[in-house]
């Protein structure tokens, strides 16, 4: 206690925080000090606001720094099949397996449904030119597989490999509109 403390945030690694504490012990304030020092150091940070305490338009967090603000019940301003442009571990084939890997958590797949998800996500990228022998130059004015690409390979692997319930389970994320991309990307 009273002791100074150095802190020199970056984003290097895996950058995670939780702050954990029973109502009242001043929880909020300290994530609203940190954020608002990670900000003055210009490190970005995400915030997941379930209670809408960080969006409030006259709260000390938005005063203090004057974030970009999605609010998911109003669609995200992206694609989840967006990727790096280039091969290799942020590329396509990395994006299709991380993409069924996170709807595989969220919809409660087991790992033959799994695949389904992967191998129709894998296509559409292929079906929209992404390949291994792709280069550079070719690869930069491609586009990204659809939200409806994916359901409709999604249907047809379920059908012709006898797996049950992918579409059912994954329609929430595909057709509810939380992903809506835009000609001009957020910059988040």
């Amino acid at each position: 206690m009273g002791e100074r403390v150095d802190w020199n945030p970056g984003v290097k690694g895996s950058p995670q925080l939780f702050v954990l504490g029973i109502p009242g012990q001043g929880k909020s304030w300290t994530v609203t000090r940190i954020l608002s020092e990670l900000e003055r150091q210009n490190v970005p940070a995400l915030v997941l606001d379930f209670h809408g305490q960080f969006a409030e338009s006259q709260g000390v967090f938005m005063k203090a720094v004057q974030p970009s603000v999605l609010d998911a019940a109003k669609g995200l301003p992206f694609s989840p099949f967006e990727c790096s442009r280039e091969g290799g571990q942020g590329g396509w084939m990395a994006n299709a397996l991380a993409v069924a890997e996170i709807f595989a958590y969220v919809a409660g797949l087991g790992e033959m449904q799994k695949d389904i998800v992967y191998t129709s996500v894998r296509d559409a990228y292929k079906a929209r030119g992404f390949g291994d022998d792709s280069d550079d130059a070719t690869t930069q004015i491609l586009e990204y597989p659809t939200l409806k690409d994916v359901l409709k390979r999604i249907e047809l692997h379920e059908q012709t490999r006898h797996v049950a319930n992918v579409a059912a389970r994954c329609r929430p994320l595909l057709e509810m509109d939380l992903f809506r991309p835009t000609d001009q990307p957020a910059d988040l």
